[in-house]
């Protein structure tokens, strides 16, 4: 279930022992909270540009994201186009 998803993943960042018990907003609240802090550890680029790949390549990056579960759940369904726009915009 996606609670039980959710449960696993806030085991892994907020270090809950039983995150199923606890409530879920609270759960999900600080997970999102641990994740944010250790995004910012990574100092990822901040902008797709300072990964210094082209726009045209981008084609086959918008193709592997429809193939990620979590697109399928979106209220209306994408294409590729659509991503490749997504991601021309973010550039």
């Amino acid at each position: 279930s996606n609670l039980k998803k959710v449960a696993e993943v806030a085991e892994l960042f907020y270090k809950s022992e039983d995150a199923l018990n606890e409530n879920l907003e609270s759960v999900v609240v600080e997970t999102c909270k641990k994740i944010q802090e250790q995004m910012l550890n990574l100092e990822l680029p901040a902008k797709i540009e300072s990964l210094e790949l082209d726009v045209d390549d981008m084609t086959c990056v918008a193709e592997a994201v429809l193939k990620l579960d979590f697109v399928n759940y979106i209220p209306r369904a994408m294409t590729s186009l659509d991503i490749l726009e997504l991601l021309k915009k973010a550039y």
